[in-house]
């Protein structure tokens, strides 16, 4: 079944796109070069922290000289439509901003996979992989092409790849933010990273919890690791408790892991709005 997308263009029209996909995986591939975000619903038809994610298209094109004038308004409503016409319990949506038309916003829907979710909820397993991003904190397109070619080189069972910098260091999942745990503090990467939407929420909350660093953690001390986490705008945190075919801590969710994502929870539960 085909999901919706269609082709909103900043003077009010919203045609349909002309192509047809199954899933979000099947258009990236069709998208054209440009700037792109992806979020999710709650409750139907509210959202959370949306105003940041059009905050990041517009870092994104202004990194990537792309003109860009957004129509905010205009892309809520059209999303409204999508939503209320679609009837999915939860969605996950991406809007993407074509480089050589950036007066056009591709808007896409999704049915959210909650059981999904549910079930990483238990810890997943993840791998490093030394793959560079050029201009990481731009929400490129292209990186969609690397980051798929290179989760040809993972393990079955492992759900995502660890982006390793040239360092050694590993700065962010293929599609998330990582943070680990050592002797009780929290770190993460500052730099070489995209600042995810999620990210904004862990570190708000998470001093609550735990002392934050902001430094990444290194390859040679994945042993070292207490807890291992990671983050993005549609699953929330998800626990990791294998990197590299190798447990963390007790090879399942840390008290500290647990504990923060009750708060990020509740924290979205807080700051929900409609969209």
């Amino acid at each position: 079944m085909p999901i919706p997308v269609g082709i909103y263009v900043r003077s009010g029209e919203f045609k349909p796109a002309p192509y047809q996909v199954e899933d979000m995986s099947s258009l990236a591939k069709l998208e054209p070069s440009g700037i792109y975000t992806v979020a999710r619903t709650y409750h139907g038809d509210q959202a959370v922290l949306l105003e940041a994610h059009f905050n990041r298209l517009e870092e994104s094109a202004h990194l990537e000289e792309i003109p860009l004038d957004l129509d905010r308004q205009g892309i809520r409503r059209i999303l409204r439509e999508l939503i209320q016409r679609a009837g999915f319990e939860e969605a996950r949506f991406r809007l993407t901003i074509p480089r050589i038309q950036p007066d056009q916003v591709i808007i896409a829907l999704e049915p959210l996979d909650l059981d999904v979710i549910a079930s990483q909820h238990q810890g997943v397993a993840v791998s490093t992989l030394y793959v560079p991003r050029e201009n990481p904190r731009a929400k490129r397109t292209e990186w969609v092409a690397v980051r798929n070619q290179a989760r040809g080189q993972l393990q079955p069972g492992v759900v995502e790849g660890l982006r390793l910098s040239a360092d050694g260091t590993i700065s962010e999942g293929f599609s998330s933010n990582f943070y680990g745990v050592i002797d009780g503090v929290l770190r993460t990467a500052k730099e070489d990273i995209l600042f995810g939407i999620s990210r904004q929420i862990v570190l708000s909350v998470a001093p609550e919890i735990l002392a934050v660093e902001l430094r990444p953690i290194h390859e040679n001390e994945i042993p070292d690791l207490q807890e291992a986490f990671r983050s993005s705008s549609s699953r929330g945190i998800t626990p990791i408790v294998r990197i590299n075919g190798k447990q963390v801590g007790a090879g399942e969710p840390g008290s500290k892991t647990l504990a923060l994502m009750r708060a990020f929870d509740a924290w979205v539960e807080a700051h929900l709005e409609p969209i």
